[in-house]
């Protein structure tokens, strides 16, 4: 005859634990893996808005035949030299500086990101960082080079993508370092 304990079933307390430790071990193992790919959609996303903004930019430029104005703003209204936090596009007779305030109907779009490990930059082909774009009533770029926006960590090498905006006032999302003799951009400290 069968004992009432021998139709039992169930896990022990031992097999319980031992579930728990692997489940943890491998979570633990794939928080870095999970931190970087919350890094790149970030980088991408942040490129992807820089991107359309560009192009509401000049589309106003072209349709209204004014110049329109990209810069760095933290607070949606002054423009800075910092792109980290998000950006203004204005339409103006002459850029505003690094602090000074855009009027409220000159704004077109105010596009702010959210605070993120890595940092947003501007640069020109010499590697200098740009506190402002703007587009001609042609829709041209008027810096007269190509200019590049990326993401990257502070004191690392620039991510391979950027947004590029060519003195055509074409814009693109692409590698940044497609001549060979240029030297990679290393992010500030």
């Amino acid at each position: 005859m069968n004992s009432p304990m021998s139709k039992q079933r169930g896990f022990t307390i031992l097999e319980l634990f031992s579930v728990v430790v692997v489940s943890g071990v491998l979570a633990m193992a794939g928080m870095p893996l999970i931190k970087d790919y919350q890094r790149s959609y970030a980088a991408a996303d942040t490129q992807q808005k820089f991107a359309e903004s560009l192009a509401v930019a000049r589309e106003r430029a072209v349709g209204a035949g004014v110049s329109v104005f990209l810069c760095a703003s933290d607070d949606g209204t002054t423009c800075t030299a910092d792109w980290d936090n998000g950006w203004l596009v204005y339409q103006s007779s002459q850029k505003k500086m690094p602090g000074e305030t855009v009027p409220a109907e000159e704004i077109i779009q105010h596009i702010q990101i959210a605070a993120a490990d890595a940092e947003f930059e501007v640069i020109d082909e010499n590697l200098t960082a740009v506190s402002e774009i703007r587009f001609d009533s042609r829709g041209f770029n008027t810096a007269s080079q190509r200019l590049m926006a990326m993401s990257c960590e502070p004191g690392a090498v620039a991510a391979a993508d950027a947004v590029i905006v060519e003195r055509s006032g074409r814009v693109r999302i692409g590698k940044h370092a497609d001549q060979q003799e240029k030297t990679s951009f290393r992010c500030q400290a």
